[in-house]
Order: structure tokens, then sequence, then C-alpha cells
């Protein structure tokens, strides 16, 4: 049995030293053209079902791939994770190349609920500050401080560059933004740091409204181009001063904090902005103001499309209705009926809205707000019969539609900023 495989291998062997070898042609690479590349790079990044790991994975294929896929990878950064958020800042503070290819830079903690109620550590933040440096083409920058007590990071003393072991050089915010979204305490550091942005066109603030004492103001020429604001009404309050050429504007009131007389004080504020103005919201507004309040708005802004939130009382709505036939380009309106009892069903909001509409007939979107749940409620032309005369006036002929959603909140809707 040795001999036989002894016999049987040497013949195998054999029979590879004998078999000729056969050498195949080498396939030709299929090399992409540069405009070819850069439409599938440019169809990746704005098509709203990718992700940056699409981007990743295609840097990963080429290097004439990567070169064109690196700078969409980085235009725009959403983290939310701090651990996450920590290393990119890293990364960024270090390369000053990639920094600048960065036009967004968005971080919201989805992780505060897990973190026992403790704000992340002043090392994160400084982190954070380092990225920020070297952003020198950002854009848009949206960032969510649970403790709202970290705008250090913007003041323009903040950023220092260490020369030597005695001095520092401190320089301005290298960018200029469009859009910022900063969840802080409006304090000095972050009026210091809104006072240099000239080119701001939105803006949202968040501060907790614990007392009634005026916030500090922006110095005189801050944000000239701003035309979207979305905060507290002590904060609204000083951007009216400004002057500024608002088109949508979003104010919250907090209940016992401010009186009448200044919630009624600021709307006649309005009158500063009431030629550009398009879109107004005030959130939490007193049920017992509802009637002053919307015949100042709208005596001072004509031009209104979109206003809200307005309590809607159950009796005397005519009080309500009256004044807003005077706004001719009103299509929306947020009406707030959360003090009905009972809530309005369906039908009785239907009722409602052909109420509106009666005195509104341009009017096509009608919202009702009752707690968390919002039902919207659009006015569509029928086909084929878009006009009909009642009563010698001509009219639109359509119905209503109605589509309800749970769990929602004023403060995030986004429907005044779209206008």
């Amino acid at each position: 049995m040795l001999a036989i495989y002894k016999i049987n291998s040497e013949q195998s062997h054999a029979s590879k030293l004998c078999t000729p070898r056969v050498s195949y042609p080498k396939m030709p690479t299929l090399a992409l053209s540069p405009e070819l590349q850069s439409k599938i790079v440019h169809s990746l990044s704005s098509s709203p079902t990718q992700t940056t790991t699409t981007l990743h994975a295609l840097c990963l294929t080429s290097k004439s791939f990567y070169r064109e896929a690196e700078p969409h990878l980085y235009a725009s950064l959403s983290l939310t994770s701090p651990q996450q958020a920590y290393l990119a800042c890293r990364t960024l503070a270090a390369n000053k190349r990639l920094a600048k290819l960065v036009r967004a830079f968005w971080f919201n903690d989805e992780t505060q609920n897990r973190n026992n109620g403790h704000g992340l550590p002043r090392r994160f933040w400084e982190g954070i500050r380092s990225a920020l440096a070297g952003m020198k083409k950002l854009q848009r920058l949206c960032l969510f401080d649970t403790e709202l007590s970290n705008a250090w990071i913007l003041d323009p003393a903040g950023y220092t560059t260490i020369s030597s072991n005695t001095s520092t050089i401190a320089f301005e915010p290298p960018f200029q933004l469009h859009e910022a979204k900063l969840h802080f305490t409006w304090d000095t550091h972050l009026v210091s740091f809104l006072s240099t942005q000239r080119a701001l066109n939105t803006l949202q603030t968040f501060d907790i409204i614990e007392d009634a004492v005026p916030r500090l103001p922006l110095p005189e020429g801050s944000l000239p181009l701003l035309q979207r604001f979305d905060g507290t009404l002590m904060v609204a309050h000083n951007i009216l001063a400004l002057g500024c050429p608002l088109t949508n504007l979003q104010a919250a009131i907090e209940d016992g904090v401010h009186a009448p007389e200044y919630v009624l004080g600021f709307l006649r504020r309005l009158a500063g902005v009431g030629k550009t103005l398009k879109a107004l919201s005030v959130l939490e507004m007193p049920e017992g103001l509802a009637g002053d309040a919307v015949d100042i708005i709208v005596s001072l802004c004509p031009n209104l499309m979109y206003i809200g939130l307005v309590p809607l009382p159950p009796v005397h709505r005519h009080t309500i209705y009256a004044p807003l036939t005077r706004l001719r380009n009103l299509h929306t309106a947020h009406f707030d009926l959360t003090t009905w009892t009972p809530h309005p069903e369906v039908r009785a909001q239907r009722a409602i809205a052909c109420e509106v509409r009666t005195f509104c007939p341009g009017i096509a979107n009608v919202v009702f707000w009752v707690g968390n749940t919002r039902t919207r409620w659009t006015w569509v032309v029928q086909q084929g019969r878009h006009h009909c005369y009642e009563h010698g006036e001509k009219r639109e002929v359509g119905q209503w539609h109605s589509q309800m959603e749970v769990g929602q909140y004023p403060t995030f809707d986004h429907m005044w900023s779209l206008v």
C-alpha cells in the first residue's frame, strides 16, 4: 500500500510538472471620468435616503472616489453620542484641512436621559470649542446643552492660541453663520458671540424663564440680516429692538412670569417689523389676552400669512375671527382648544374650521391643538369645479381633509418658519 501511495504521488507530481501553465490576459481596469464620479457622489450626498455610511464606503473604493467624496462626507456632521462627538472633534481639531470642509455641525445628546441628570464634563465642551476654531466655512451650527451653562465655548475670548508660556492670542470666531440653534442660557458669552455674526439669517435660542428680569441686550447694529427668530419673549423683545428685517417670528410666553401689560407691550413693538413680518407664533398666550392681542397683531402686521397659537374661546369666537378678516394674505392659522370642556371631536372641529373659512375665505390650513394632539385641516379644491357663486359671490368649491397627530409639541412645530 505504501508503494502504491508513493507511485501515485510521484505520478501526480509529475503531471503537475508536465501541465503547461495557462496565462490569462489581465482584465483592463475601468476608469470612470471625473465628471461621472462627481455626479455619482453628488447623487448619493443629496439623496435623503442615503447616509454617511454610504459615502464612507465609497471613499474606500478608490483614491479618486476618496478625493471626490471626502468633502461631502465632512460637509454636514450630525452627532448624537457624546463619545462619538468628542472623537470627531479631536480629529477635526488635529486636522485643520478636514475642519475647513465642515459646513454644518449638529450636536444633540440623545443619551441625556441615561446620564442620571449629570451634564457633560468641561473637557467635552473644550473639545467642541477646539474643533469649531478650525471650521472657517461653517454656516449652520446646532448645539444642545442640557445644562444650558456652556455658552462660554462660543465667546470670542474663549478662542485662544497659546503662543508662549506666558501669553495668549485671542481671535474672532473664524466663521460667519447663516443658521444657529443654540440651547444655552442667554448670558454675556452668548451675546458676545452673536454680536460677531453679521450674516446670521436664522436664530433659535432656548432660555429657562424663571423671572421677569430683562435679558442682556445685543449691541446696536447686531444681526443685520436676521429674518427668522425662535426663542423666549424677553429675548425676542431684544431682537425687535435691533430693527432686524424679521419675516418669521416665534416667541414663548411663560405664564405667571410675564404680566399682561408686558405681553401687550411686546406685541406693540411689532410695529417695527410690520411691513416684513409674514409669520407670527406666540406660544402660551393667556386666553384672556387673546382678543386684544390678535387686534394689535392684525393692526400692526397686515401682511401676515401665518398666525398662531391663538387661544380660541368656546363662546364669543367672533372676537377672534373679526380681526382676522383684515389679513388678506392669511392662509394658515393655529388655534389652541385645550381649555374646551369637553374637547371638540372631529365633527365639531370640522364645523369650527368652516367658521374660520367663512370669516377668512382665503385660508387653506387650520390647525387645532388640544394638549399634545395636533389636528391639521386642509382645504382641498375639488377637481373640475374650482368656483361657484353663492348669494352673488364667487366661492371656491372644495372640502376639508384632516390629519390627527399625537405626541406633538407646539414648541417644536416648524410650520411658522416655512412660510
